[in-house]
């Protein structure tokens, strides 16, 4: 079973960026609710946190 960072390379090795972070955000929460069935997941704002210096590094964004 990966792990989040894992998912996360997967998913943007395999469909590219999605259009917002938000829609990252969401597909990651999916991803951890789907793995835990429901039961100890990260908020959105902890994942959100997590993914912001990747999205930035891969968009070239400042921080």
């Amino acid at each position: 079973m990966p792990t989040g960072l894992v998912a996360l390379v997967i998913r943007i090795v395999d469909h590219g960026l999605p259009t917002t972070q938000a829609e990252l955000v969401a597909e990651m929460q999916e991803w951890f609710s789907n793995q835990s069935d429901g039961k100890k997941m990260p908020d959105s704002r902890s994942i959100r946190r997590r993914i912001t210096p990747i999205w930035r590094a891969l968009r070239r964004e400042d921080p």
